[in-house]
C-alpha cells in the first residue's frame, strides 16, 4: 500500500508528512462536460446506486484523471526581488503588474505576487499564500449563495485588462490569513518564450495546517457555495495511529467538492486534467517529548495557514533537473535502502531500471496507488526545502502515471 511507503522515508520527514494523504488519493476521473467536480471516496456501488436513486439523469464518470479547477495562488513577501529571483529557479514567466504585484506563469499554472511594505506589518514571514483561486462557471450564484448565508465576502469590478483577471470575483475567508477567491474570468495566455511545451499542467492540491480540523472543516463548509458547486464530502481522512511518526503526529482530511452536473462548461475552465478542487487539511497531534511537525510549522509561520502547494508535472524529473540546474534545493533523499525496496516491491516490471535509476539520482519519491484496479498507476513526488527562512511553505512536484 502507498501508506507503508512513508515508514521507508522517515528521514524525509518533517516536510512530506502529507505525503501519505497524496499517495491515497483516487486517480477516477470526470469529464468536464459532466461535472464541475469529482465525487466524494465512496465505492462505485455506492456511488451507483446513490446516484441513480437521487439524481437519475446524473452523467456516471467514463474517464481516468481529474479536471483542475484551481486558478492561481496568491503569494505574499516582504523583499523586494522575491518575484523575479523565484520566477528564474521555478522556470516561470515574469510580469510586473504594478511596482508591488507581479504575475508569474508557467504553461496553465499562475502564482500572483503581492509586496508587504514595510515587511514588519507582514503577519507571517515571507513567503506566505494569501488566496486560493477557484474557476467557477458563473459568479452569480456564488455571490447569491454567500449572501443568503451571510457569509462575508468582498467583490471585486471586472478587470481592466486579461492581467487583471485575478483581482476580480468574489473573496471569501477560508483559515487563518487565506482566503478564497472565485473567478469566472479567462487566465491570459503565459508569455511563449520557448518551443519545448510546458512541463507543469496544474495545481493537483493545496494543504493548509490549522489548529482544529473540525472547527475548520465546519467553517470551509459553511462559506463554501455548495448549491452552486457541489457540497464539500470528506473525500479522504487519517488519523495519527494510521500516518503519524514520532516527529509528524497529525489528524488529516481531504474535502472534496460533489459532483453538480455542469451541461455547458465556459471556455474559461482549464482543459488541463489534474484532480478537481482538493483541499487537505492538517492538525497537530504532539507527542510526550516530541511536537508534531504541524505544530512546529503553527508556531513558525504565526498562525494557520497553506503548508504547501502540489504541482502537477508531465516529467517530474525532468522538473527537478530543471530546477535544481537553477538552483532550487529540495529534502534529502531518503537513501538507497528505501529504493533497493520500492524497486522490489513497486517499480520492478512497471519501469525501465535506467529511469528508476535517474529518479533515485534525484530524490523522486516512487509508489503505486489503486494497485489490482483499472486505475493502477505509478505516484511520482518530490518536495522543496522551505522557500524561505522558516519551516513553513513548501512545493511539491508530482506526476501520476495510468
Amino acid at each position: 500500500m502507498a501508506l507503508r511507503l512513508i515508514v521507508v522515508c522517515s528521514l524525509l520527514l518533517p516536510y512530506i508528512s502529507t505525503f501519505k494523504l497524496v499517495s491515497r488519493f483516487s486517480s477516477r476521473v470526470y469529464t468536464r462536460s459532466q461535472f464541475y467536480s469529482p465525487l466524494s471516496l465512496k465505492s462505485s456501488s455506492e456511488t451507483s446506486s446513490e446516484t441513480s436513486s437521487e439524481s437519475p439523469s446524473l452523467p456516471q464518470p467514463t474517464s481516468s484523471s481529474f479536471l483542475s479547477y484551481f486558478s492561481h495562488i496568491k503569494i505574499e513577501h516582504t523583499t523586494i526581488d522575491w518575484p523575479e529571483t523565484f520566477a528564474r529557479k521555478y522556470l516561470f514567466s515574469h510580469t510586473p503588474l504594478d511596482p508591488t504585484q507581479s504575475l508569474l506563469q508557467c504553461g496553465s499554472l499562475t502564482i500572483l505576487t503581492s509586496l508587504i511594505s514595510p515587511p514588519e506589518i507582514s503577519p507571517h514571514p515571507e513567503p506566505w499564500v494569501s488566496e486560493i483561486g477557484v474557476t467557477v462557471p458563473s459568479i452569480e450564484p456564488v455571490v447569491k449563495e454567500l449572501s443568503s448565508s451571510s457569509i462575508p465576502y468582498i467583490t471585486a469590478p471586472p478587470p481592466t485588462s486579461p492581467l487583471t483577471c485575478y483581482n476580480t470575483g468574489v473573496t471569501t475567508p477560508l483559515y487563518g490569513s487565506v482566503s478564497m477567491r472565485f473567478t469566472s474570468q479567462p487566465p491570459p495566455p503565459p508569455p511563449t518564450t520557448s518551443k519545448t511545451p510546458p512541463n507543469v499542467i496544474a495545481y493537483d492540491h493545496i494543504v493548509g495546517n490549522v489548529h482544529s480540523m473540525e472547527e475548520t472543516v465546519q467553517a470551509v463548509r459553511r462559506m463554501w457555495p455548495g448549491v452552486a458547486l457541489g457540497e464539500l464530502y470528506d473525500f479522504a481522512s487519517f488519523t495519527a495511529a494510521e500516518v503519524g511518526t514520532a516527529n509528524s503526529g497529525l489528524n488529516s482530511v481531504v474535502l472534496r467538492p460533489s459532483p453538480v452536473p455542469l451541461p455547458s462548461p465556459p471556455s474559461s475552465l482549464p482543459s488541463t486534467k489534474s484532480s478537481g478542487v482538493l483541499l487537505p487539511l492538517n492538525e497537530p497531534v504532539d507527542g510526550e517529548e516530541t511536537r508534531s511537525q504541524i505544530s512546529t510549522y503553527l508556531v513558525h509561520n504565526g498562525g494557520e495557514g497553506v503548508q504547501h502547494a502540489a504541482i502537477r508535472c508531465v516529467d517530474v524529473v525532468r522538473q527537478v533537473e530543471d530546477m535544481r540546474g537553477n538552483g532550487v534545493e529540495f529534502v534529502d533523499s531518503p537513501g538507497d535502502g528505501y529504493y533497493e525496496f520500492v524497486w522490489e516491491e513497486k517499480a520492478k516490471g512497471r519501469m525501465e531500471r535506467d529511469e528508476f535509476e535517474r529518479m533515485m539520482r534525484n530524490g523522486v519519491l516512487v509508489d503505486v496507488e489503486n494497485v489490482g484496479t483499472e486505475e493502477e498507476g505509478m505516484l511520482l513526488q518530490i518536495f522543496t526545502k522551505p522557500l524561505g527562512e522558516e519551516p513553513t511553505l513548501f512545493l511539491e512536484f508530482i506526476e501520476r502515471r495510468g
